[in-house]
């Protein structure tokens, strides 16, 4: 998932417990050849895994529960 934000919105998604359809989260956040990308070091967009998702789950609803944290650019 990128999300358009800036460095507090990612802070703000990594250190939260988030839960979604009764399933808490687990948000890392993406790196690319162990180096933050550079949308991370522009401090623009960021990348973040999300793990222990239903394997049901509704792009459409994931990404409209993430805008809480900036606008989602994609969600896949």
């Amino acid at each position: 998932m990128t999300i358009h934000g800036g460095q507090k919105n990612l802070e703000d998604a990594l250190n939260a417990e988030i839960f979604f359809e009764g399933r808490k989260l687990e948000l890392s956040e993406a790196l690319y050849d162990s180096k933050k990308s550079p949308f991370l070091q522009r401090g623009m967009d960021y990348k973040i895994h999300v793990k222990n998702l239903k394997k049901t789950v509704n792009d459409v609803a994931l990404k409209e529960f993430f805008t809480q944290y900036g606008e989602v650019v994609n969600c896949y």
